[in-house]
């Protein structure tokens, strides 16, 4: 029996989304992106890229890759004794870019994210709307988000909704 992996968000989202849209306020939708969870002391992750590592707690954090640096970084964990468990089928990964990125993410979340508080590289777990997501700042006008693949046709909905006020424009990256 062969498995065909569907993404939760295929039938809402175009793909790729033509350059002319992309311009203003974009959601790219990563569509297989690998997402670990691990469980471990700042100083035993001091190995791995600056602005990789998403703050969840304490000893928590969510490592967000390309899914073709997956197995590299998980043989550098493993040999480092770092415990990590792969959430990449759990989760969906978006990036939301656009001059307004912060407005329509602020109809949503009580996250102050002004650059002076929530600077680049920074993450927080918060509540969008009614859905626990992880947010992250990766550029000055870019925002990542991950969210629970359960929740994400929701979420998805919600944020487009958000955005109809700034033309925001959804698609799947392209690859």
């Amino acid at each position: 029996m062969d498995f065909i992996q569907r993404h939760p968000l295929e039938d809402l989202m175009p793909t790729p989304a033509p350059a002319s849209l992309r311009d203003g306020d974009h959601m790219s939708i990563l569509r297989r992106p690998a997402v670990l969870s691990i469980i471990a002391a700042p100083e035993a992750l001091s190995a791995l890229p600056d602005g990789v590592l998403r703050i969840c707690g304490p000893f928590e954090c969510l490592l967000v890759l390309n899914e073709t640096e997956l197995d590299a970084v998980t043989a550098e964990l493993k040999n480092a004794g770092v415990p990590w468990v792969d959430q990449s089928h759990a989760s969906v990964v978006a990036r939301l870019s656009g001059p307004n990125a912060r407005a329509v993410l602020a109809k949503g979340t009580a996250v102050d994210l002004h650059p002076a508080v929530f600077s680049i590289n920074q993450s927080t777990n918060t509540l969008y709307g009614q859905v626990r997501i992880n947010l992250a700042r990766i550029a000055d006008d870019v925002f990542e988000l991950v969210v629970p693949r359960s929740y994400a046709r929701f979420f998805f909905e919600d944020i487009l909704q958000a955005g109809r006020s700034f033309s925001l424009t959804a698609a799947f990256a392209q690859a």
